[in-house]
């Protein structure tokens, strides 16, 4: 219930549990302060804010709770010397050169103490001849400056508090204290993760961006840069972005840059006489149409990313299925998560997170597979740590050393690609502890029956994992309420990754718990999914009907029978081309050349196909080969609606126009089909949403209207029906020999090593070295010693490498920190694979 209390003679109504300073800020009222945020816990440091209550002595307003009743008096004769003593012992070693100030009209301390009305020629005279201590400049896209840092401790508290990564702290005593990173070296070579949350609550210009311009207005969207989908506010000035805000990571802060990347496509091209040459719109699109055209059916393939909005991935496959008449439509999901969400629609009835993220951060238990969170999902990482700190227990299941591994209850380290054995393991481990529901357990004999296949001992074998810990964490996941199981590509990136999934949610199923988080990494990869662009599901996860199996297929386009059977995945595609069954594609937002594997057979395959037509916002590596290229406008140069990773519907806005002459997928797509006699293909997003929300499963009743205004939309998923269902292990598909002794997997090094960051400069500044981790064990085997130079040999290629020798491997195992995992060693999507080791000179 909220107090009442009066300050400065004003009634003020504070919320329960307010402390002074809250319920006067709250209320309007000015007290001065440093080391106050809102989000952050009171600390007391600056000693600013003392008021007196009731009368009484000086007490600090951000450590005193409000109470009912109290009289509060915020200023004083006395009070006010006691502060104005407290700023002048700051500004004695504070530089205060604030016109050069970073932070100048922004600066905390200039308002106090314009408030105070403190003589600044005094400040001057106090001042001694202080050294210039040195600023550190590491990070590209912030100064850490202590000649101006006040000691407040807001910075230290941010990185431990709300990030949980404690990349800052304090140093020295007295005069000599400084705030810094642990071990005294360059920011950018600390733990630090460059999420610029400590900078956007630092009072003065101790932290600072380097290239801050002020915005003169802000529009609010959604972050580009992973499936979380969290809010931005981005910060515009003469119709150009110049800052983002809200609870970010370092892709979402600084990523905006990529709309001023100075190689953005912006007009089209096509090939004249071998070799792309710039023209008009009309030209382009009518030589585009009139060579797709040509082809029928399945001789035509499209190709996407998972960055589409809903509206654009919705017209892409009406575009495929009515027009080219083909169900070879597929996105890069397929490279990830697409075993996840179909193993889930198997299981459960829809492919996709069975609950929102905000409940990962409310859980008892964590269950976490083959996922670095903090490379993949920053912030949702944050909400991990945050859970962890209150008492949740997190389970961590990775070979691999994890960001989130000092804050995990249990650490289980299998050897890679043996997933499915250590979670059916666990799932014995229940039912030998009798920890499942009787009634969950009726009518599942096949099931039970298939659980003898995994014998503690045996999984203990298989996984290297020892009897005694996969029986704790099974019982610490289902003991603990709620739990929650999140998993990535760890988990999926295998030849049998279906059989992963398909064993976490059985044992979800027999804990009892419905919380399954597949982290898909691309912005809006879940609604590319639900809305078609996957060669076997229609709109709303519908099958494609298979007259082969005895089904009944849509009706076929009059192009052909391609759309009347299921199509072509992403990967199979390149074998179609190879062999002649594909002979045009359409590729849109993805570089297949430079960003997925196989490249020397996508090369060859893009080398042969007929026509290419290639529609991205930056030429890479697959424009240059392209008969075609079409200029598309980037994330946020374009409206629509996005669906995050756990089902939430939300708003992209358009904040700047798109660069040069390029334009919306969407406006590209209506282009095409207008001049191939599609019908009613309307670029508008707001007509297109409409038709979704009266067709599609799971998003009907979607408003662009209540979306505008703000309302909260999730895909409406279907009522969680699912069942256990037995599991024969699979094994990995390639094993260490005598030749090939260790078994090779892969980790990202950094969050900054995905396509988009790479076209930021500053983000791939802060890209570290590529090294290969192995066991101090291994690495006396092969005579290798920290730091030296290594040949990685697989069946297949080879790669040099730094080693970095620690205790954390498996032995037997060693893992690759890269930033794009090449491919050459394991020829496949697959990240792994035996190999040997030799140490150059």
């Amino acid at each position: 219930m909220a107090v009442s209390l009066i300050i400065d003679g004003q009634t003020v109504r504070a919320a329960p549990g307010a402390t002074v300073l809250e319920a006067a800020l709250a209320g309007g009222i000015y007290i001065p302060h440093l080391c106050h945020h809102p989000d952050l816990t009171p600390a007391g440091a600056c000693r600013l804010c003392y008021v007196t209550v009731n009368g009484g002595g000086p007490v600090l307003a951000c450590r005193t709770p409000a109470q009912e009743g109290m009289v509060v008096q915020t200023g004083s004769p006395e009070i006010d010397e006691i502060r104005r003593g407290l700023v002048e012992l700051l500004m004695a070693n504070h530089h205060g050169n604030c016109k050069g100030c970073l932070k100048s009209g922004r600066c905390a301390l200039q308002e106090i103490i314009a408030k105070l009305r403190i003589d600044r020629k005094k400040l001057q005279q106090l001042r001694p001849a202080a050294e210039e201590l040195p600023r550190d400049t590491s990070n590209p896209f912030f100064v850490l400056d202590p000649n101006k840092c006040v000691l407040c401790g807001i910075c230290v508290r941010t990185c431990e508090e709300l990030v949980g990564v404690g990349a800052l702290n304090f140093a020295g005593r007295g005069y000599r204290s400084r705030v810094g990173p642990l071990g005294a070296g360059p920011l950018a070579q600390s733990v630090c993760e460059s999420c610029g949350e400590c900078v956007e609550r630092c009072p003065v210009a101790g932290l600072a961006y380097v290239d801050h311009r002020r915005p003169r207005e802000h529009v609010q969207t959604v972050c580009h840069s992973c499936g979380a989908g969290c809010p931005v506010t981005l910060g515009l000035r003469d119709g150009r972005v110049v800052e983002a805000k809200g609870e970010l990571c370092g892709r979402g802060r600084f990523g905006w840059r990529i709309l001023q990347a100075p190689d953005r496509l912006t007009v089209p091209l096509i090939r004249r006489n071998g070799a792309p040459a710039e023209a008009s719109w009309e030209e382009a699109l009518d030589l585009a149409a009139r060579e797709l055209s040509r082809y029928r059916g399945g001789e035509c393939a499209v190709l996407c990313s998972g960055r589409l909005t809903n509206e654009e991935a919705y017209l892409l496959q009406r575009f495929a299925r009515e027009v080219l008449g083909t169900n070879n439509i597929d996105s890069t999901l397929r490279l990830t998560h697409a075993v996840s969400l179909e193993t889930l629609r198997e299981a459960t009835g829809w492919g996709g997170a069975t609950g929102p993220f905000e409940a990962v951060e409310e859980a008892a238990c964590i269950l976490l597979v083959g996922a670095n969170v903090a490379r993949s999902h920053p912030v949702l990482a944050r909400r991990i740590r945050r859970a962890a700190a209150r008492g949740a227990r997190l389970v961590v299941i990775d070979p691999r050393e994890d960001d989130l591994g000092r804050f995990a209850h249990l650490w289980l380290q299998p050897y890679p690609g043996t997933d499915p054995a250590l979670l059916m393991g666990m799932a014995v481990a229940l039912v030998e502890e009798q920890l499942v529901d009787p009634a969950i357990l009726g009518g599942l004999g096949a099931f039970l029956a298939s659980l003898e296949d995994f014998p503690p001992g045996r999984v203990s074998r298989i996984t290297g994992v020892p009897e005694e810990l996969v029986t704790e964490a099974a019982k610490c996941y289902a003991t603990s309420r709620p739990a929650v199981a999140l998993w990535g590509t760890g988990l999926t990136q295998h030849p049998h990754g279906g059989d992963g999934v398909r064993a976490l949610i059985n044992l979800a199923l027999l804990a009892g718990h419905t919380g399954l988080y597949p982290l898909l990494e691309e912005a809006n990869a879940q609604g590319v999914w639900d809305l078609g662009c996957t060669p076997h599901h229609l709109p709303g996860q519908r099958p494609v009907p298979d007259p082969r199996a005895g089904g009944k297929g849509p009706e076929s386009s009059p192009k052909g029978d391609g759309a009347s059977y299921p199509g072509l995945t992403l990967t199979e595609v390149w074998d179609a081309v190879l062999e002649g069954r594909v002979r045009a594609l359409y590729i849109i937002g993805v570089d297949p050349l430079g960003e997925l594997p196989e490249a020397e057979k996508i090369r060859e395959a893009l080398g042969r196909v007929e026509l290419l037509v290639y529609q991205h916002c930056f030429m890479g590596a697959t424009g240059p080969l392209a008969h075609v290229v079409l200029p598309a406008a980037g994330w946020f140069e374009k409206e629509g609606t996005v669906t995050r990773a756990d089902g939430r519907i939300t708003r992209v806005r358009r904040v700047a126009g798109p660069a040069g002459g390029s334009l919306p997928d969407g406006d590209i797509i209506c282009g095409l089909a207008a001049r191939m006699g599609g019908e009613r293909f309307v670029p508008e997003p707001a007509s297109v949403l409409g038709e979704i929300a009266s067709g599609v499963r799971g998003y009907g009743g979607l408003s662009w209207e209540g979306l505008e205004k703000g309302a909260e939309a999730n895909v409406a998923r279907p009522p969680l029906e699912a069942r256990a269902a037995p599991l024969e292990y699979r094994g990995p598909t390639e094993r260490p020999d005598m030749q090939y002794p260790l078994l090779l997997t892969g980790a990202r090094n950094s969050p900054y090593g995905d396509v988009l960051s790479q076209k930021v400069e500053g983000l791939r500044a802060l890209q570290p070295e590529e090294y290969l981790a192995l066991h101090h064990k291994d690495a006396a085997d092969f005579g290798i010693t920290d730091g030296d130079r290594v040949r990685v040999l697989s069946r297949r290629g080879e790669l040099t490498v730094r080693a970095a020798v620690t205790d954390v491997c498996p032995p037997g195992v060693v893992i690759l920190n890269y930033r794009v995992f090449p491919d050459s060693l394991t020829g496949t999507i697959s990240r792994v694979c035996a190999v040997t080791l030799e140490r150059l000179a």
